[in-house]
């Protein structure tokens, strides 16, 4: 691919998946999950939290993560016990618990960002000026449809 420019929409999605893959492979990301003590479910579970503007009820996260009600329940019983998040009863349906992302949590997911944040800028410190300026012109469209739909 290098040396080629990638139009269709399959090619494009192939190279962003492998640029990413390769990322996060050379990345801080799996180090500083594994400092934390996460588990994959656990931080699949806080990176769907962080940024939620309300909370979610276990059912809802479970569903969205693809798991079982059961293990959703013990990866936030584990979350909490460290401060992560935070668990409570739904306020007209007790059977229902709701969570949402803790102070604490948010920090461990500011960790992981700056680890992401600090991979992907030493890649890009090799482009020339004219090509982030070309990368940051063609990835502007991507991010207002991702802000719009969040």
């Amino acid at each position: 691919m290098t040396g080629r420019t990638q139009s269709s929409v399959r090619a494009l999605a192939e190279a962003f998946a492998t640029l990413s893959s390769r990322m996060l492979k050379s990345s801080d990301v799996f180090r500083t999950v594994g400092e934390l003590e996460l588990s994959v479910t656990q931080y699949k579970m806080l990176t769907l939290l962080d940024g939620e503007d309300s909370e979610l009820s276990l059912k809802e996260v479970a569903e969205r993560l693809g798991l079982s009600f059961p293990a959703s329940s013990r990866s936030v019983d584990g979350l909490c016990q460290r401060g992560y998040v935070v668990r409570r009863e739904d306020g007209t349906d007790r059977r229902i618990k709701r969570v949402r992302i803790a102070r604490a949590g948010a920090e461990v997911m500011s960790r992981v960002h700056t680890a992401r944040v600090d991979t992907i800028a030493r890649e890009l410190e090799g482009l020339t000026d004219e090509q982030r300026a070309a990368l940051s012109t063609a990835l502007a469209p991507l991010l207002d449809r991702t802000e719009a739909t969040r």
